[in-house]
Formats: C-alpha cells, structure tokens, sequence
C-alpha cells in the first residue's frame, strides 16, 4: 500500500510540476511575444526620432541660411546709411560758395529772383507792362524802374518778393 500510495503522489506530483512546466512555457511564449512588441515600438520610435533630427537638421540649415542673408541686408543698409551720413557731414563741412547759395536761394520759391550787391549797393530793377482789360494785351513799358540799396553787415545778396 505504501508502494502505490507513494506512487500516486509522486504522479501527482509529475502532473503539478507538468502543469508548472506547461504554465512556464506559456509564460515564455508570452514573453518572447512581448519582446517582439517592444522591439517593434524601439523600432518606430527610433524611425521617429531620426525623423524628427532630419528636419530639426533641415530646419537649422535653412535658419542659418536666413540668418546670412539678413546678416547681409544688414550691412548693405549700414553701408548706405553710413555713406548717406558721410555726404551729410561732407556737405557740412564744405558749405556752398557764394555762386551756388545764390543758385540754391533761386530754386527754392517760383519765379524768384536774386539780386546781387556790387561795392555794398543791391540795384533792384523792375521792368513794368500795362494793360486795358487785365486780361490781353499786355504791352512792355519801355522805362524801367531802378532803386539803389545801400547795404550793411556784409550782406551779399537779396531775393524779393510782391506782396
């Protein structure tokens, strides 16, 4: 009785540590699939990273390629201003003659006149036209209306204007 008793639990036994076995391997198969799984996400997601790095890469490129040409930009509108400046402070320094404020002093009202000072007197000259209606027939007079002015404090020319 022992004999068999001793056997059966020993089968019992067997069945148990089978069942261990089986349910081990089970395990195994569930584990190796599981590995499969996260080698498969490492996968993607490293494709996804490099992904990611190639367009951070192009994205600097192209950044870097802005940047020189605003660099560039840049120094072409200092070197205009500066040269802008230059002819500025160049002016300054050099002020027009005598002949060039009189031809400046022209240019700045329509139709208006300069008159020039020889030894401190300005002749002011005007030449006179007359008409019946104010409209046509407007006819030169042939006298001329002429007035010295004496002039003071190194005046050398005037402009004169009707009011």
């Amino acid at each position: 009785n022992s004999l068999a008793y001793e056997i059966e639990y020993n089968a019992s036994d067997i069945d148990i540590i089978e069942d261990d076995i089986l349910e081990g391997s089970n395990r195994l198969v569930t584990a190796e699939q599981d590995i499969l799984d996260l080698q498969y996400e490492i996968e993607v997601t490293s494709n996804e990273l490099n992904a990611a790095i190639q367009n951070v890469q192009n994205l600097q490129i192209t950044l870097t390629s802005l940047l020189a040409d605003e660099v560039v930009a840049r120094h072409a509108a200092d070197t205009s201003l500066s040269n802008t400046v230059n002819a500025l402070v160049a002016e300054t320094n050099n002020p027009p003659s005598v002949a060039e404020a009189k031809a400046m002093m022209m240019d700045l009202r329509p139709g208006s006149t300069t008159i020039d000072v020889v030894n401190g007197i300005a002749t002011l000259s005007l030449s006179l036209e007359e008409s019946g209606d104010l409209t046509s027939n407007w006819i030169e007079r042939v006298e001329n209306v002429e007035v010295d002015l004496p002039t003071t404090n190194n005046i050398e020319f005037f402009r004169f204007r009707m009011d």
